[in-house]
């Protein structure tokens, strides 16, 4: 199952630029001009133009803006794992057409209770390199 999804990314990532070049490149001729991009149906924004064409080719073939949201998703924590990956936080602000609701779901990281701010210190108070404090945290029982 794996294996499928991550070729399904690794084949929509090679098609991806070919798809939608002349709508990307005519929103970024608007982002360097300073003008508005403006969309009739539906508009998709991330970190990454490889991100943005997975969204836009779900959408585009029939898919919904859940599945768009996904398929974003998932090419973020390809092309940018250390901002995007899986286990990180998220917030979210769904609108309904149907029925006008709007939804937000703020899914940021909590630390546990135990945490303090000396937990990237070493015994001195200096903070610890980041591969360090890595190896520190994950080996605290």
């Amino acid at each position: 199952m794996m294996l499928r999804f991550f070729a399904f990314i690794v084949i929509s990532l090679a098609i991806m630029p070919a798809m939608a070049a002349t709508t990307t490149s005519q929103a970024l001729a608007h982002k360097q001009a300073g003008t508005p991009v403006t969309a009739d149906n539906w508009m998709i924004s991330a970190a990454n133009p490889l991100a943005v064409e997975a969204g836009a080719h779900i959408l585009r073939n029939g898919g919904t803006a859940a599945d768009a949201m996904v398929a974003v998703q998932s090419v973020l924590g390809l092309v940018e794992p250390q901002s995007s990956g899986l286990g990180g936080g998220a917030f979210l602000v769904w609108y309904d057409g149907k029925t006008g609701s709007i939804t937000t779901l703020d899914g940021r990281e909590t630390a546990p209770m135990a945490v303090t701010p000396q937990l990237f210190q070493d015994k001195t108070g200096a903070p610890l390199k980041f591969f360090d404090a890595v190896v520190e945290f994950c080996t605290k029982k």
